[in-house]
């Protein structure tokens, strides 16, 4: 092994860093080889100087009966695969539609939820972690009516542009000031059904962020005659696959 790591960073003084694609492409099929020799317990230490694989894409891609281990935590299995498609309609009587667009959720053993959802009217997609908080009485509270309209429909009445600051009702999180970010319809399929989200639920999210602060709220509003699942709503902070999660099998 000595010999083999000798030679490859002669090569990388002889070529210059012109060449370290190459030198890095025939290093991975090296490693891959020896690998392939070695008895299990050591061939993990070789492929510790690999590059780790994409976990954005492993966890989009991600169902039910697999297991995930997130740093510092215990391996926890996947209970439920969520896609989440974005929902439109022309006019207020058209058919539903999908844009084309979509959001991931998985649920963990032990409660945990993970998002893959934009962080505010088409911005970027943003990964989050956390719990739900509560499942029930919201809905009025967002939507609230023409008169006394909730955050959510004060969001849409001014176009999805500027934050809308709200406090949660019955002390969900005190002293916590949350802006309405983004709001929305998702239509689910899910791999394994769970008390939440059923496929075939239509469900009318709210994205919140902490003002000031780095916390995210996810309300998804379960109605009845549109959904089977209860909906509920999630507190989560902002994670990094990549970092995060050390393993998914």
């Amino acid at each position: 092994m000595d010999i083999v790591f000798g030679v490859i960073f002669v090569l990388l003084g002889v070529v210059g860093m012109g060449g370290s694609i190459w030198l890095y492409l025939t290093h991975k099929n090296m490693m891959n080889r020896i690998n392939q020799s070695l008895s299990p317990s050591r061939a993990k230490v070789y492929d510790e100087v690999i590059p780790s694989s994409d976990r954005r894409r492993q966890l989009k891609e991600a169902s039910s009966g697999q297991t995930i281990t997130l740093i510092g935590e215990p391996e926890r299995a996947v209970q439920s695969s969520i896609i989440l498609n974005e929902m439109y309609q022309s006019s207020s009587n058209a058919p539903w539609s999908r844009t084309g667009s979509s959001s991931k959720a998985l649920v963990l053993s032990g409660g945990i939820w993970i998002f893959k959802i934009p962080s505010r009217e088409a911005g970027r997609p943003t990964w989050l972690k956390g719990k739900e908080i509560s499942s029930t009485g919201l809905g009025r509270f967002y939507k609230g009516t023409s008169e006394a309209p909730g955050p959510a429909r004060i969001f849409k009445q001014n176009d999805q542009t500027d934050p809308v600051p709200y406090s949660l009702p019955n002390n969900l999180t005190p002293n916590i000031i949350w802006e309405v970010v983004d709001i929305g319809t998702f239509d689910a399929e899910v791999d394994r059904e769970n008390d939440n989200i059923n496929s075939g639920d239509r469900l009318y999210f709210v994205t919140s962020k902490e003002q000031n602060g780095q916390r995210w709220l996810i309300y998804l509003d379960a109605r009845k005659g549109e959904a089977k699942g209860s909906g509920g709503l999630f507190s989560l902070e902002e994670f990094e696959p990549s970092v995060d999660v050390t393993d998914l099998l």
